[in-house]
């Protein structure tokens, strides 16, 4: 298998070891140890230690945030079991509460299609001429480079 593949077992030697050194690279951070010096301990380059932190940390957070989202979706689950006979049955408040079941369903797993917005705007521009050299009818000329006679 290639290295780092996603096909890759979870539980093969080479993913084994590269957990063991995030653990313990996380837990000489916790110490208070910096990256420099956990590289050095580990056995590998500073911003690899850095990395190996930084994952560690991700996997920590990403586990509760994949259980949440698993709590939410069965609430959601059990919402519309008690909904569905009654929206079935043409209940339309019980088919339009269904429908909102539904759609926080959606928005939870990322199925909706991204909304297109359109944002127009219009520029004007206009130049102004430096030096009066008589063409601005503001400034005393008549516009063909002549000054006015007062």
């Amino acid at each position: 298998m290639a290295k780092g593949g996603a096909s890759e077992s979870k539980t093969s030697k080479r993913m084994l070891l590269a957990i063991d050194k995030r653990v313990q690279a996380l837990a000489l951070r916790k110490a208070g140890v910096g990256f420099e010096r956990i590289g050095q301990q580990l056995g590998c380059a500073t911003s690899t230690a850095y990395q190996s932190v930084m994952k560690a940390i991700q996997d920590i957070l990403q586990e509760p945030a994949e259980e949440v989202l698993k709590l939410e979706l069965e609430r959601l689950d059990s919402m519309l079991l008690g909904l569905w006979e009654r929206a079935r049955s043409g209940d339309y408040q019980a088919v339009a509460t269904a429908l909102k079941v539904e759609e926080r369903r959606a928005k939870l797993l990322g199925l909706d299609a991204p909304e297109k917005s359109e944002t127009s705007a219009h520029i004007e521009v206009s130049f102004v001429p430096i030096g009066g050299n008589g063409n601005d009818k503001g400034n005393g000329g008549n516009g063909n480079g002549r000054k006015n006679k007062k």
